[in-house]
């Protein structure tokens, strides 16, 4: 079962396996790490980091995860012999408060970019809050990169089925959804039209700002046609101690992310590409932005595009109605329930009190207190103490 950040035990385990991320992580941990030493592991997942950091010799570990895997890290630390000394949280870092401030805070919380949720804002909370003023963060920065790219496979989730299929359909009312979506991908080097140009630099012991915004110009060294854009990062965990998802290199559990054009434009050596991508984080979600231009070397323009993530799933006109600031909401039979039960849970009763007062409440719902329980329980897992 996927957990509340959508990994399952699978996908910890790929990382695990991962040899280009694992090995370096490793390394860093190891020339950091000194008998005595408080650490701090953000997003742990199942432990790995934490696991090591004991066997390092740390004196405590602070293993600070959201969702359930942190049962595992639990049940590891026991099984290796440092439960004494490996302390398994579960909730989000800017919730958490340590008894003490520590060495060393260790850390991926990325995807195949540096830009997931709440990535920046935690390690900022996490640097002024947890660590000691002259504490050590792994990793230390994260270079973003980007090239323009010929993908016809990855292009062609675009055009087909949306553009032709084989059932003489019109499906074409999805494409402008497909087209504000970023994917991940992965690409050969020999996909480059051009060199690729750093985007933007993360260096996690200074950085405040969440958002992005950067522009790139590139002269096209080889013929062809362009579907977009590649970016991915290069991640420097310590100094001399690093690895990166680009094109080419070995294949990482990240991949690369690949930002489709509106269109395909054939490009010849010689023409001039301009970019600027913007990454805003808004309510826990970036919202990308790309211009594009493709100039050739006559100087006319061969095609410019302004795209964004914003819409990229469809929305009804009455879901975008309830979201106007005039808009007056009332609740409907779900969240009267949810309501009825939330407080509830402010009144000391059980929750087969509760589920039998919401079968009460709502019979034309439940048919018994056991059918409602579902529902009590989530919300108890989800907002009680």
């Amino acid at each position: 079962m996927p957990s509340s950040t959508g990994y399952t035990l699978t996908d910890y385990g790929s990382m695990i396996l991962d040899n280009i991320r694992m090995p370096a992580y490793a390394e860093a941990l190891r020339r950091h790490v000194k008998p005595g030493m408080v650490v701090a592991d953000l997003g742990a997942g199942t432990g790995v980091f934490s696991l090591l950091a004991c066997k390092l010799g740390a004196a405590r570990v602070y293993a600070i995860e959201p969702d359930s895997s942190i049962l595992v890290a639990r049940e590891s630390a026991a099984a290796n012999g440092y439960a004494d000394r490996m302390f398994c949280i579960q909730g989000l870092s800017i919730d958490t408060k340590l008894p003490e401030r520590v060495d060393l805070l260790v850390s991926d919380l990325r995807g195949s970019l540096p830009l997931l949720d709440f990535h920046v804002p935690a390690i900022r909370d996490a640097r002024e809050r947890l660590l000691k003023p002259d504490g050590c963060l792994i990793p230390q920065r994260d270079v973003m990169r980007c090239a323009p790219i010929k993908a016809p496979k990855d292009y062609a989730r675009l055009e087909q089925p949306w553009d032709r299929n084989d059932y003489d359909l019109d499906l074409g009312a999805a494409r402008k959804y497909v087209a504000r979506s970023w994917w991940q991908a992965i690409f050969a080097a020999d996909q480059l039209l051009a060199e690729p140009m750093p985007w933007a630099t993360m260096d996690y012991a200074s950085i405040v700002d969440a958002n992005v915004d950067g522009s790139m110009d590139w002269t096209i060294e080889r013929a062809g046609i362009l579907h977009g854009l590649a970016v991915w990062f290069d991640a420097e965990l310590c100094e001399g101690i690093g690895y990166s998802n680009a094109p080419g290199l070995p294949d990482t559990v990240y991949g690369q992310r690949f930002i489709p054009l509106t269109a395909p434009v054939t490009v010849v050596a010689g023409d001039r590409l301009h970019a600027r991508l913007r990454a805003n984080l808004v309510h826990g979600d970036y919202v990308f932005r790309w211009d594009t231009s493709v100039t050739g070397a006559d100087g006319l323009v061969k095609a410019s595009f302004s795209q964004t993530s914003l819409g990229a799933a469809p929305m009804s006109t009455e879901d975008l109605a309830k979201r106007v600031d005039t808009y007056t909401p009332t609740l409907n039979e779900k969240g009267r329930i949810e309501c009825f039960v939330l407080e509830a849970m402010t009144r000391g009763q059980s929750l087969r009190d509760i589920s039998q007062a919401v079968t009460d409440r709502f019979p034309q719902r439940f048919a018994n207190w056991r059918s409602a329980l579902d529902v009590v329980a989530e919300l108890s897992a989800k907002y009680s103490d």
